[in-house]
């Protein structure tokens, strides 16, 4: 419940110093990183899946990894688009399977677009995957824009 993050700052005891982009710092990071924690974690306990989308960019530490009730890591198509062609994001991908393996975690690869990447990706166990190889997204563009409409709603579909 998004209600159960209120008042982070009011275990700060009123010390909530404001960095240039407004996130709090200091001694109060722990207790919002903690609060945030236990609200992931009560998430999960009614159902929820949770995954660390584009994995391996932007802010995914590996910290994360061990604090998180995470059941999957979504690799970013930054690394899934020259997994073929480049041995860095080859290597890198190859890591992140055999730590998600190695925690439990499974893995979802975004962007795929060719039959290379995904044997690629199966060859590392691989088993979810998202991207243009299925479908071109103009189908989907002109699916949304007709007056079909499928019995669970508007935005999604089922392949």
């Amino acid at each position: 419940r998004v209600e159960d993050c209120d008042g982070i700052d009011n275990e700060c005891d009123g010390t909530v110093d404001e960095g240039e982009d407004g996130a709090p710092q200091g001694a109060c990071t722990f207790q919002v990183e903690r609060r945030a924690t236990e609200a992931l974690w009560r998430i999960r306990a009614s159902g929820v899946r949770l995954a660390a989308d584009d994995f391996g960019t932007g802010y995914s530490s590996l910290s994360y990894l061990k604090r998180l009730p995470l059941e999957q890591l979504k690799i970013d198509r930054s690394f899934v688009r020259d997994v073929v062609a480049d041995e860095s994001d080859a290597s890198i991908t190859k890591a992140i399977f055999a730590l998600a393996h190695s925690l439990g975690l499974a893995v979802v690869a975004e962007g795929v677009e060719t039959t290379a990447q995904l044997q690629f990706l199966r060859e590392q166990g691989c088993q979810a995957f998202q991207g243009y190889i299925w479908e071109d997204p103009t189908w989907t563009r002109a699916l949304a824009s007709s007056k079909l409409r499928a019995p669970w709603g508007p935005h999604m579909a089922a392949f």
